[in-house]
């Protein structure tokens, strides 16, 4: 930072103009550090500047009162382009949904992702190397479980394919606004969600069983493209079809990108993919400190693990972990029963034999949920 303070005023003010200016230029309404620094010698070069551009800028904003650049997560926003809204509640997020303008020729998608620093990319781009390997992996899970994809479309294969973890093109959407917020919420490890918004031209929505989008699958499958194709757009916004339970209740849609693509291209196809957000002209960061309050929020109105994740294998899981949480409940009562104590420390608890580290919070939560224990500052008191 001891650059900026060697800078007249008159530098500063030139750097502010230039700086937005490129921004604008450039389209990057919100960016991090890195997207910056790849601008830096172009922008900054005359006066050798460190390459911390984003905190210079916002520091130097701060001196003229600009309230054009803001941070938001790990990310600086052009506010004159994007408006950040900051999620705390399901309240405030239905009410900040319903406020958003949506024109009669539009149609709108959601997508939510845990951590508010990821890009919205699919799995298959997000690595150069997975490119190369989208062939083999579609064959080889259809030759692994033939029976699983009868009488399915080749657009429907490769849904169902990625809704059970496989590298795709494909990338989740939705149009029910609570599923994003839902799956935005997911991961305690510190980190704000956010919701991406898609305002995308109607006549631009295909359907799983169109012709035209089946076609294309068919052609993915087979390594190829058609020549007897025409798109406006290198992608498709697509409807699926709710052939799949996972799929229906999560009321899912794709952006299916279409053609072959080479290692040496995933650059510009996760380049597409950022451009695509500029669609997006609201962010919403949804709090670290909340989500656990809203997924509970949410289990009211019918959006949870049990209805979002429905299938055998998430009711194996969820009917074992719910096994393992009893057990470790009744371990729990037991010691303190035994031991004839009225209060504990969690990392006491923890480090008792036959105790799961790891599932001793959710057990505690629990508990204190259900009234049996109350925390009071570092002590958990027995009630």
């Amino acid at each position: 930072m001891d650059d900026k303070k060697n800078l007249t005023e008159e530098e500063q003010k030139k750097i502010f103009s230039k700086f937005s200016q490129k921004i604008e230029n450039e389209g990057f309404y919100y960016f991090t550090k890195n997207d910056v620094i790849e601008l830096k010698n172009e922008t900054f070069s005359e006066w050798n500047l460190s390459p911390e551009c984003v905190e210079i800028r916002l520091e130097i904003a701060s001196c003229f009162n600009d309230t054009k650049f803001k941070k938001a997560g790990n990310f600086c926003v052009y506010t004159d382009k994007v408006k950040i809204e900051k999620i705390s509640s399901l309240d405030k997020y239905v009410e900040t949904i319903s406020n958003l303008d949506l024109a009669e020729n539009k149609t709108r998608f959601f997508r939510g992702q845990q951590n508010f620093a990821w890009d919205a990319i699919p799995s298959l781009f997000r690595e150069k190397e997975r490119i190369e390997e989208e062939h083999p992996l579609l064959m080889g899970m259809y030759r692994s479980k033939p029976e699983e994809f009868l009488n399915l479309n080749a657009f429907d294969i490769i849904s169902k394919m990625q809704h059970y973890g496989l590298y795709t093109r494909l990338m989740d959407l939705t149009e029910n606004p609570l599923v994003s917020l839902y799956f935005a919420c997911q991961g305690s490890n510190g980190n704000d969600g956010r919701i991406f918004i898609y305002n995308v031209d109607t006549y631009k929505v295909k359907y799983g069983c169109d012709e035209e989008i089946i076609e294309a699958a068919k052609n993915i499958f087979s390594n190829k493209t058609s020549e007897n194709q025409v798109y406006e757009d290198d992608y498709v916004f697509v409807k699926a079809d709710y052939s799949n339970t996972r799929i229906s209740r999560q009321f899912g849609s794709f952006i299916f990108p279409l053609g072959t693509y080479k290692e040496k291209e995933v650059s510009d196809v996760q380049k597409m993919y950022k451009n695509l957000v500029e669609l997006d002209k609201t962010i919403l960061l949804i709090d670290r400190n909340k989500k656990h309050k809203i997924l509970e929020d949410l289990k009211l109105f019918g959006i949870s693990d049990a209805t979002m994740l429905a299938g055998l294998d998430y009711i194996s899981k969820s009917l074992t972990e719910h096994n393992d949480m009893l057990s470790q409940t009744n371990k729990l009562l037991g010691y303190l029963k035994n031991q004839g104590r009225s209060s504990f420390e969690e990392k006491g608890i923890k480090d008792l034999p036959g105790i799961n580290s790891d599932m001793m919070t959710k057990v505690l939560r629990n508990l204190e949920k259900t009234g049996k224990i109350t925390k009071e500052r570092n002590l958990y008191k027995v009630n």
